[in-house]
């Protein structure tokens, strides 16, 4: 991928990032699956697993969106673009 696209791509990341309705499902899908481990009795153990790898996942994606802003931004800087 060259720097252009990189910073096209960088670009769309941050209005991932910066989209309230996608910060919103972010924020709500995270306190659901916190809010439903702290729930669970102690023998669901398969459950709190399952929640704990949904909100890893979650965090993966929102982690993902955030380092290609960031690849964006720098390929900017290196081209010298304001």
């Amino acid at each position: 991928m060259n720097r252009e696209e990189e910073i096209a791509r960088g670009k769309a990341a941050e209005l991932l990032l910066r989209n309230e309705l996608l910060a919103e499902a972010f924020e709500t899908l995270e306190s659901t699956y916190t809010a439903s481990w702290k729930a669970t009795a102690t023998g669901q153990t398969d459950e709190r697993e399952r929640l704990f790898a949904l909100t890893t996942a979650l965090r993966d994606v929102r982690g993902h969106i955030e380092q290609i802003a960031v690849t964006g931004e720098l390929s900017r800087r290196q081209l010298g673009i304001d």
